[in-house]
């Protein structure tokens, strides 16, 4: 009965969290998107232009716990760092996650864990981290023609400009006479 709701969201809405065993004994795999509302967390310099789609893909480890692995695509805006315009910036990752309900041992500590709560994922939230991780700190256009901002106009130089430490050579040289 379970493998059939994860079969109905295949094609439609993500839910928040998953529950790995259940998934698992069937055939690992859910596909499905997240609305760009549910993407609360992305922020300045970048916009959401669509939804997120993600397949994800939950294998048991005889270590214990699952590996989760997958791909996601979703459409963002990017505010360029250098001329300050919008642009189209879709955005691609790959998972490659252990989900443990306990702490990572010594040999897991490499990789990227994600903890379950009660054998759940926190699916949505996992993702969102994902897409987080993959954006760049400060976009800019590939373009060679985006120059920045440019000043409207430049100031004009005072005619006397104040110079406070012109003359401290000659003091430093004074002192060194005595």
């Amino acid at each position: 009965m379970f493998g059939l709701y994860y079969r109905a969201l295949m094609a439609s809405e993500l839910p928040d969290t998953i529950d790995c065993r259940q998934l698992a004994a069937g055939d690992g795999r859910i596909t499905g998107t997240l609305a760009g509302r549910r993407l609360r967390r992305v922020a300045t310099p970048y916009r959401v232009a669509g939804a997120l789609e993600a397949t994800v893909t939950l294998a048991p480890r005889a270590a214990g716990g699952y590996t989760l692995s997958g791909r996601l695509e979703v459409p963002l805006e990017a505010q360029c760092q250098r001329c300050l315009e919008w642009m189209a910036w879709p955005v691609t990752a790959t998972l490659e996650l252990l989900a443990l309900e306990r702490a990572p041992n010594e040999a897991e500590s490499e990789a990227d864990c994600v903890e379950l709560i009660d054998g759940r994922l926190p699916l949505a939230e996992v993702l969102e981290d994902e897409l987080l991780l993959s954006c760049a700190f400060a976009p800019t256009h590939a373009e060679p023609g985006c120059e920045g901002a440019k000043p409207t106009s430049a100031a004009p130089l005072p005619e006397e400009r104040r110079r406070p430490f012109a003359n401290l050579d000659q003091l430093l040289k004074g002192r060194d006479d005595e």
